[in-house]
Order: structure tokens, then C-alpha cells, then sequence
């Protein structure tokens, strides 16, 4: 490019030397002059809001001035480079030193390479330039010695408009007419210059719009308002979403922010459904990534340079959120399995490493998922990785019909849909995407279009059985009551379907003393005894299987007796209380007698309330579920109609 034309783009006036771009040669497979000159315009638009500075290119050539300028994306560095080196010709003359890093260096030669750029700056006073990517590995030691950098790009739909204005034929392009920035992240710099391709500044605007909704349509643009109802999950999701919106108004510094979450919760409760959410309500690119999808790639190097790739992604396509799954894949340095150790390790340490440079990368929010927290590595989730760790429950009532009516897309009334949700409620996430999907199947098999009829055989809540109902509402009944009187914490939410029901708490007393563990055994055979008192016999639903609630309350007799010695039996401790009960008769007989008087406790208690006990168990049978509202502070809420937020389950997780 000439210097008459590139002055004449830093001007805004190509169309006057037009003439010189007319017989611009074309080589077979050179790039074209022309695109080239549109890209370097993008770039130089790019550079120019970056720098927001009219007096920075003579900054930029002091006497031993040194910039730093990270490109994003890294693609686009060439372009940048060229147009910074000619905009400080032009303005002043003389162009300074660059020092580039090398991009997708390893640990060892971005060591070596910061040395030789160290050695370089502190060799003559003539100003420098030093070029890094958004994934060059820049020694903490050399950047605590630089200046603070200057981020430049990604390109925005303000800079590409003011570029197309200038270099493509048509009407000027108004920023209107440009993708959303969140779009032209996820088209990134190659999709930018493959649309630069055609000349006229309306068909690069319609082709940058068809690259924008065929990039997005994979992530079926969720946002919040369609997975309302995930408690705690939900309102911290929201927050990030307000504070990224306020940092990007320059209200609130980067370093105020929650940068960093960790979601865990059973399989399939909707995790990642979550994390499109959040990335959709607050209109930034979603970058996934996890070990699964990195170990694909090949051995350890290519594992760990796929990891590097997807941490930069996230940087040059900032703001966004980076979402790793199944981050618990990644295992713990200090477990017990000897096998793969050291591959385990190296894969934590890089994790650690980029985690902890993501974190310091403004505008990138950083998103984890689990189903395990437990066997993530302590590293992992130490203060200033993690910032805040949040369980994601089974969806709840609002949360299943917001499930349902996004996936359903208005293919039901909403009038089906809230009997639906209310008869599925405590199917997963997945499982309520997955019954969409074969309600969609059996209504074309029929030639017909979905209706309830198809998705309720394919959530298996076609017919009901009231008595059975009734038994399990009486049960839960009993289970919520109990927990109001002795005051075991305060009930959430209420739940009956035909596989079982669910008593949910906010914050259930931890068990300190032999009191409170002799109050958790009466909660637990609650729901048996008010089958007792008000059907006339108890049912199996009590017991079975582990985590039951005689299961749960047999333990809880037996640790009493051999772990935590709060009998007059003795103070010795006795490992594996489960296996020495079977072999001592003299024991099981004490823990029977425990669950006995327990048993004996809420058969007294339920006997007083067996009025509130019907009414709330009619309830149920009507409404399928009774939620706590929002700030809702009385006890015994559930006793009038009401909504709800969701913590955890007593029948399932008990202390």
C-alpha cells in the first residue's frame, strides 16, 4: 500500500485515490490487495480506539519509551503490527523497534524469548514496541517489569462500521447495520476477513450477519428468564450478569467483580444449560472447554496446548465466559490412585497456571461445573480461583415449566405445560430435554403435532394412581410438620409425584449434641409415622435403599452408640458402626431402642397436628408442590399457599 493511500484511509478519504487501487496486481494464491487493504483498515480502526489518544504515536517514540500492545485476537497481529508502524511514520516520522513473542511457545522458549526481549529493552534508548498475543506466555517476573499493556481489539461492530465506511463501496455502513460485538467475537478475525471478500458495504454487512446467526444458532440463544426458578444457582447468576453489564459501562473496576464460579450438583440437573444462560443474558460469546474434549486431541503436549487454546479463545474474544466442564476429570495430586500420577499432575499444575492468568484477564468471567466437588484438587477451589461455589439443585416448579417452554418453543399451551411441570417436577434438566425430544418423536410417528398426550407418556406421568399419591403426600406431610415443630430448620419446598416426594430445607442445624441427633431421627420416621396415623399401616417408601429415611435414621442410632460416644456405654470409637452392628446383638438392640422412642416421638407429635397434617396433604395432592416465596421468613409458610427458593433435600441428603 502506497503512502498516498494509506494516508488517505487514517484521513477518511480512500475514495479520492480510488484510482490507485484499480490496477493493484493479484498473484494466484497471494492475498488480494484490496481485501488486504480492507483487513489493515479494520486493524488500524482497531488500533486507533485502543490507543484513544491523538498524541500517542509520539508517546510511542520518546527517547526510551516502551509500549506494550497485546493483540486480540492474535490473528489479527500482523495487520495491527503493520498499521501501528505505518500510523507513527506517518505522524512522526520514524518508526520504533518491534519485539514480537512467539506465538504457541512452550514454558521454556517463552522463558528464553522474555530474557532476549528483556536484554533488547535494556540495550539502547530508542523506543520499542513489544507485541504479545492474548495466549503468549509472558513470564509474571517480566510482566511486573513493563508497562501496563494496551489492549488492542477485538475489532468492534463501531470500528468495522467506521472501516467499511471507508474502504467498500455502497452507502456508509452505520453501526446498526454491524453484528452485535458478542456476534463478531464468536465470527472472530477469519470470519471477519472472509466476509471482507465482496466489495460492496452492504453485502459484507448481510454475510458478517449470516456468519453471526449460523454461529450462534448451536446455542439456541438461552438466557436466564427461560431456567427461572434455580434458587441460589439462579441469583448469582443474575449478579454476574449485572456486574459485567456494569463493568462494561465503566462503572465498577474489574477488580470488584465475582470473576470466577463453580457449579456442582448432581448429573444432569443443567449445568451447562446454566452457563448458556448466563452468556446469553449478558450477550457475550460462551467458550467451552474440559478435559474430555482436550484429551482428544492426543498425548500430553497436545492436551495441554489445546487447553492454552481455549483459555485464549476466551481472552481475544473478551468479554465473555469460559465454561469448563466436568472440571472433577481433572482428579486430585493428593488421591489415593497411584496410576497417572505424574500425567495427573501436569494437568492440574497447567490447569492451575492458566486458571490463575484467566483470573487476571479482564473481561473474562470464568465458569466451572462438577458433579463431584469433593474430588476436585484443593488448588482448584482455593480462594482466588474459585470465588464463589454454588449448587445447582434438580430444577424446580418455576425452573421445569421454563425448561419445558424453551424447549417446547409455543409447541403447547401454557396452560399443559404448568399441569406438566407440576406432575414431572424432580426430573433433571436433561431429562426433561431428552422427554421433549421423544414426545417430538412418538408425534411424528403418529403424523401428528406434539400435544400433552405425547409428552406426558414421554415423561412417564401418564396415569396416576391416586392412593398411591395420597400415600406419599401424607408421608411428606408428615416430614415437613415434624421439621416445623422441632425446629430442624425451615422447609423450602414441598414436592409429591407418582415415583416418591421431597421435602426440601433452607439450611438445616448441624447435629451438635445428642439432642439434635435424637430430633433428626424423629424427622426421618415422620413421614412412616404419619402413613401409621392417617392411612392405618406404613409402606415401603420408607426404607429399601440407602439414603432411605430408615436408612438414614438407622445410621444416625448407630453412630450414636459407636462413633460419637454419646451414650453411657463408653467413649470408645468404633470404625465401620454399620459391619460391628451386625455382629453385636447387645448393639442393635440399643439402636433399635433409639429408633423405637423416635418413632414413638413423631407418632406424639403427629397425633397433635393430624388436622394440619390433612390439610397440608390435601393440598399437595391438588397443587403437586408448595413452594416458600421469595423472602418468606415464617416457619410455617407451608401451611398457606406460597412459592419458593430451593436448597437441599431431607429425604435425600438428610443431615
Amino acid at each position: 500500500m502506497s503512502p498516498e493511500v494509506f494516508a488517505a484511509l487514517v484521513d477518511g478519504r480512500i475514495g479520492e485515490v480510488s484510482d490507485l487501487l484499480v490496477d493493484m496486481p493479484e498473484t494466484a494464491g497471494e492475498p488480494s490487495p484490496v481485501i488486504e487493504m480492507r483487513s489493515r483498515a479494520v486493524a488500524l480502526a482497531t488500533l486507533l480506539k485502543s490507543l484513544n489518544d491523538p498524541d500517542a504515536p509520539f508517546l510511542m517514540t520518546e527517547t526510551g519509551a516502551i509500549t506494550v500492545l497485546v493483540c486480540k485476537p492474535a490473528a489479527m497481529r500482523d495487520d495491527m503490527i503493520w498499521a501501528a508502524r505505518n500510523l507513527i511514520r506517518m505522524r512522526v516520522g520514524e518508526t520504533p523497534d518491534f519485539l514480537l513473542f512467539p506465538t504457541e511457545a512452550d514454558g521454556t522458549k517463552a522463558a528464553r524469548r522474555a530474557m532476549q526481549i528483556l536484554q533488547m529493552l535494556a540495550a539502547t534508548d530508542r523506543p520499542q514496541i513489544v507485541v504479545q498475543g492474548p495466549d503468549d506466555h509472558v513470564p509474571a517476573t517480566m510482566a511486573a517489569l513493563l508497562p501496563t499493556p494496551v489492549n488492542v481489539g477485538p475489532p468492534d461492530r463501531e470500528t468495522l462500521a467506521a472501516a467499511l465506511s471507508i474502504v467498500a463501496a455502497g452507502d456508509p455502513a452505520s453501526v446498526g447495520q454491524v453484528p452485535a460485538d458478542a456476534a463478531l467475537r464468536v465470527i472472530g478475525w477469519h470470519g471477519i476477513r472472509l466476509a471482507l471478500r465482496f466489495s460492496d458495504r452492504a453485502r459484507i454487512v448481510s454475510e458478517l450477519g449470516r456468519m453471526a446467526d449460523r454461529a450462534s444458532a448451536p446455542s439456541g440463544r438461552v438466557t436466564l428468564d427461560d431456567i427461572a426458578g434455580y434458587g441460589e444457582a439462579e441469583e448469582v447468576s443474575r449478579r454476574l450478569v449485572k456486574d459485567l453489564a456494569a463493568w462494561s459501562r465503566g462503572e465498577i473496576p474489574w477488580s470488584d467483580m465475582t470473576r470466577s464460579v463453580l457449579f456442582h450438583g448432581e448429573p444432569g440437573t443443567g449445568k451447562t444449560f446454566l452457563a448458556r444462560a448466563i452468556a446469553g443474558s449478558a450477550g457475550v460469546p460462551l467458550v467451552t472447554g474440559g478435559l474430555a474434549q482436550w484429551q482428544s486431541h492426543g498425548h500430553l503436549g497436545d492436551m495441554l496446548r489445546e487447553m492454552r487454546r481455549t483459555f485464549a479463545q476466551a481472552s481475544e474474544s473478551a468479554p465473555a465466559i469460559l465454561f469448563i466442564d466436568e472440571i472433577d476429570a481433572a482428579g486430585d495430586r493428593g488421591g489415593k490412585d497411584k496410576h497417572g500420577e505424574n500425567y495427573r499432575r501436569q494437568v492440574i499444575n497447567g490447569m492451575l497456571e492458566l486458571m490463575d492468568g484467566a483470573l487476571r484477564m479482564e473481561g473474562v468471567i470464568l465458569l466451572a461445573a462438577c458433579n463431584d466437588r469433593h474430588a476436585l484438587d484443593p488448588a482448584l477451589m482455593r480462594p482466588g480461583r474459585i470465588d464463589t461455589i454454588v449448587r445447582v439443585p434438580a430444577p424446580g416448579l418455576e425452573a421445569t415449566a421454563s425448561i419445558l417452554a424453551y424447549h417446547l418453543r409455543g409447541g403447547l399451551p401454557a396452560e399443559d405445560i404448568a399441569d406438566l411441570a407440576r406432575r414431572s417436577l424432580g426430573l433433571s434438566a436433561a431429562e426433561l430435554d431428552g422427554a421433549v425430544r421423544e414426545a417430538r418423536s412418538r408425534a411424528r410417528n403418529d403424523g401428528v403435532p406434539i400435544s400433552a398426550k405425547h409428552l406426558s407418556a414421554a415423561l412417564g406421568v401418564g396415569a396416576e394412581d391416586p392412593e398411591l399419591l395420597w400415600r406419599v403426600a401424607v408421608h411428606e406431610a408428615g416430614h415437613a410438620i415434624a421439621t416445623l415443630l422441632l425446629g430442624r430448620g425451615q422447609v423450602a419446598r414441598i414436592a409429591i409425584r407418582m415415583t416418591g416426594g421431597q421435602v426440601k430445607m433452607e439450611s438445616p442445624p448441624r447435629l451438635i449434641h445428642g439432642r439434635d441427633v435424637r430430633d433428626q431421627i424423629v424427622c426421618l420416621l415422620a413421614g412412616r409415622a404419619a402413613e401409621d396415623l392417617l392411612i392405618g399401616e406404613g409402606s415401603l417408601g420408607a426404607g429399601g435403599v440407602p439414603g432411605s429415611d430408615l436408612a438414614m435414621a438407622s445410621s444416625l442410632a448407630l453412630k450414636v452408640e459407636l462413633s460419637w460416644g454419646l451414650t453411657d456405654q463408653g467413649l470408645l470409637y468404633h470404625p465401620g458402626s454399620e459391619d460391628t452392628a451386625g455382629k453385636s446383638a447387645e448393639v442393635r438392640q440399643r439402636a433399635e431402642k433409639r429408633l423405637a422412642d423416635g418413632m414413638a416421638e413423631a407418632v406424639r407429635l403427629l397425633t397433635e397436628e393430624k388436622g394440619r397434617m390433612l390439610q397440608l396433604a390435601a393440598r399437595l395432592m391438588r397443587d403437586r408442590v408448595v413452594e416458600k416465596p421469595t423472602g418468606e421468613t415464617r416457619a410455617d409458610w407451608f401451611m398457606e399457599d406460597a412459592g419458593y427458593p430451593e436448597t437441599t433435600t431431607l429425604d435425600q441428603e438428610g443431615v
